[in-house]
């Protein structure tokens, strides 16, 4: 995007749905995680799936795991999360078959102006807190010029965070922020809900920073 003073930006768009009705290949309805054990969870607002602009990438598809599997060791029904000896691959790329996830995979070069359009425009009450790693923004993001906020724009007077928090059904954030951080380092960074629900559930992406990076 370009301003009309010329300056650029990168716009980007997350937008978060949740109670979404997955299913298995075989058409089989995707069980609810098992946050509060096996079965209809006792709060409607953690039934369903979760997706990030139409995609999603549940860690515990990732591993081999089914939905409901249980969060400690185990129980009869066969080994629980707690029992991943290499739960710190997560999110690498090897562990999703040397591919990008199914979520979204925001491109920009280092030090770029970008903006996160962030939003849920359906699901249950159940917030999301998003994180990008390795960078930070204020909190609301605009000054006054003709109207009250009516441009986007940073101040020393603003409130920096590093999350976004209370996103639920109705609500828009607007991130502002730089590709790679304050020392504009590229690399491949990871933005997810740091809620346990939603991370299992596959709220979770990557903001890849490289020099090489398409501009459309």
């Amino acid at each position: 995007m370009t301003l009309p003073n010329g300056s650029m930006f990168r716009d980007f768009s997350m937008i978060i749905q949740k109670s979404v009705n997955l299913r298995y290949r075989d058409g089989t309805p995707v069980e609810n995680i098992a946050g509060e054990g096996v079965g209809v969870p006792e709060d409607a607002h953690d039934a369903g799936a979760a997706a990030i602009n139409f995609g999603t990438e549940p860690l515990w598809f990732r591993f081999g795991f089914g939905a409901g599997a249980d969060w400690g060791f185990g129980d009869e029904t066969g080994p629980g999360l707690a029992s991943i000896p290499n739960a710190f691959r997560a999110y690498a790329n090897a562990q999703g078959g040397n591919s990008d996830p199914a979520t979204p995979v925001y491109l920009a070069r280092p030090g770029d102006q970008v903006r996160f359009r962030i939003t849920k425009p359906t699901g249950y009450a159940r917030n999301t807190t998003m994180a990008i790693l390795g960078h930070n923004w204020t909190e609301e993001p605009f000054i006054s010029v003709n109207m009250p906020s009516d441009v986007m724009a940073k101040t020393a007077f603003q409130v920096y965070r590093s999350t976004v928090d209370n996103i639920v059904t109705g609500n828009g954030w607007n991130v502002v922020t730089e590709a790679g951080g304050p020392f504009r380092a590229p690399g491949d960074y990871l933005f997810r809900d740091i809620g346990s629900f939603g991370n299992l559930n596959g709220l979770w992406g990557i903001f890849r920073v490289e020099e090489d990076n398409p501009i459309p």
